[in-house]
């Protein structure tokens, strides 16, 4: 039985190859422009999932860098939307334990969150639900395959509810529940033909077809394998019809059909012979030894048997490798985000350190400034300047002295405010009652010192 995310991997690819790499073009840009936080995050998780097969390395990166940056703002939606991401990401490598730990931590922080949307809430369902179906914790998946396909109707978003009937009527069929697994599989072919989505309706006859074929039900099973090819001449997708062949093939093997099956066998061996799938591969080895033993032709058989162990030894070694491949694979994407945000720590650093040097210039050229007027007037008194002249020079001196300590101050102020502009306000104005007497005491002891005690004296009385 096939989940919805073979859909992708094996008939939908080609299509959402072209439209996802438009679609990650504009959200790039869109990010570039963005400027809170909040929407980064939100379009690193949309540009993530725009790589979902386009570049599935890229995909796993994009999540983890919205992940990172959604702890360092403490951005709860960011984290629950990249830890499920990280979870599909991890199912897709194979890598279960981690698709776990990552998908329970999303379940938990989603069940404590108070906000969050539909799609979101029932996504995390799906992606959890998907990993206990994988693990064969049926019990545990459905339920939350069953959130996740009512938040999905409730946001009126057919296309995903019909990829959770999918992989409901998979999961129940694993369990041998065909009855169960026919009823969800209805439903997903029902949606699918609303939307005029070809190669999901061949897909999911196949599965209907399975379904039958395993109850007995051989006619119904024939009657939807036929439907599944009819469907998928419409988009000419050779993978979904060479599959419906393989059970075409095995119902005549059934029912003791064995020349309509070597007819069938033969149409699929020609496709091998123009295109190379292993799955295919090893199910057309079975089907022909299968044959081969009906009509007594044993070293057909014998040569058909070995050729399935070949590829069942491939399959197994390629899995070997891509084992050793997604362990390497999992160190390279954690060691590049290790080093970005080394490198973001190392620039962020620099600009504060430029902006520290910057200030310390504004604040040694202040001071130079209030000592060379300060001089200045002081040459001026030598010079019998004119009272008003020094007044309206010691009046500038203490409007740059003060205005200078605020200066000083803003940085702390903001601080404090965390930018609130009622928490400034205050601040300023606490700052501004011991400057009002104090503005009043220096004025009179530098017009004492510039004009002189006894004018001072002389005006007062």
């Amino acid at each position: 039985m096939k989940h919805f995310l073979l859909l992708f991997l094996f008939v939908l690819f080609p299509f959402y190859l072209y439209s996802q790499t438009k679609t990650i073009d504009s959200l790039s840009i869109e990010l570039k422009k963005t400027n809170t936080e909040e929407e980064k995050i939100d379009l690193l998780n949309k540009i993530g999932w725009a790589y979902f097969m386009v570049d599935t390395e890229k995909y796993g990166e994009y999540a983890q860098k919205a992940y990172q940056k959604s702890l360092e703002i403490n951005y709860t939606e960011g984290e629950i939307v990249s830890l499920s991401h990280l979870s599909w990401f991890y199912q897709l490598r194979g890598q279960i334990d981690k698709a776990f730990d990552y998908g329970i931590q999303s379940a938990k922080l989603l069940d404590s969150a108070k906000i969050t949307t539909l799609q979101t809430r029932a996504w995390v369902y799906l992606v959890v639900g998907a990993i206990y179906d994988i693990q064969g914790q049926y019990d545990v998946a459905f339920p939350y395959y069953e959130k996740s396909l009512k938040l999905y109707k409730e946001d009126g978003d057919l296309l995903r509810a019909s990829w959770v009937l999918q992989n409901l009527g998979a999961a129940y069929s694993d369990r041998e529940e065909y009855k169960t697994s026919l009823d969800y599989n209805y439903q997903a072919k029902q949606i699918y033909e609303k939307l005029q989505d070809y190669s999901s309706i061949a897909m999911v006859c196949e599965n209907i077809a399975t379904d039958y074929m395993y109850l007995g039900n051989y006619d119904s099973a024939e009657y939807y394998v036929q439907k599944g090819l009819e469907t998928i001449e419409i988009v000419k997708e050779k993978i979904t019809k060479n599959s419906l062949l393989l059970i075409q093939t095995e119902l005549y093997l059934l029912q003791n059909k064995n020349e309509q099956a070597r007819d069938v066998l033969n149409q699929i061996a020609y496709f091998l012979e123009n295109n190379y799938d292993i799955n295919i591969a090893l199910q057309y080895h079975r089907l022909a030894t299968t044959y081969n033993e009906a009509v007594k032709e044993y070293e057909k058989a014998l040569f058909h048997e070995r050729q399935q162990q070949i590829y069942t030894d491939s399959i197994n070694n390629l899995e070997s490798q891509k084992d050793a491949a997604r362990l390497q694979g999992n160190f390279e994407i954690e060691r590049k985000v290790a080093q970005e945000k080394e490198e973001e720590e190392k620039k962020s650093q620099l600009l504060k350190e430029k902006i520290e040097r910057q200030n310390m210039l504004i604040y040694t050229g202040i001071t130079i400034i209030l000592i060379v007027i300060i001089g200045f007037l002081y040459l001026l008194k030598t010079l019998n300047a004119s009272e008003n002249v020094l007044k309206a020079g010691l009046f500038f001196v203490l409007l740059l002295l003060f205005e200078f300590i605020l200066l000083l101050l803003e940085p702390k102020i903001e601080v404090l405010s965390a930018g609130n502009i009622l928490i400034k306000l205050i601040a300023n104005l606490i700052i501004a009652l011991p400057i009002v007497p104090l503005h009043s005491w220096l004025e009179k002891k530098l017009m004492i010192i510039f004009i002189g005690k006894s004018k001072q004296e002389n005006k007062t009385e």
